[in-house]
């Protein structure tokens, strides 16, 4: 149940993230705690792409 709900977290901040001007997007990036090279996986890129973020736990999804 978590998983499914932190799923849909994620979804919603992609959207986000995918519409920010890069200055928006840094500063999102600095608030959920992904560095910037983090943030390329979620910037621009295709339905499917991105990563999961627990703790200090960072899963690449591509």
């Amino acid at each position: 149940m978590k998983a499914a709900l932190l799923c849909k977290i994620l979804a919603a901040l992609r959207k986000k993230v995918r519409k920010q001007a890069n200055t928006d997007s840094s500063k999102m990036a600095e608030v959920i705690g992904v560095s910037e090279a983090q943030l390329r996986f979620v910037t621009n890129t295709a339905a499917g792409m991105g990563f999961i973020k627990c703790g200090s736990v960072v899963i690449v999804i591509s």
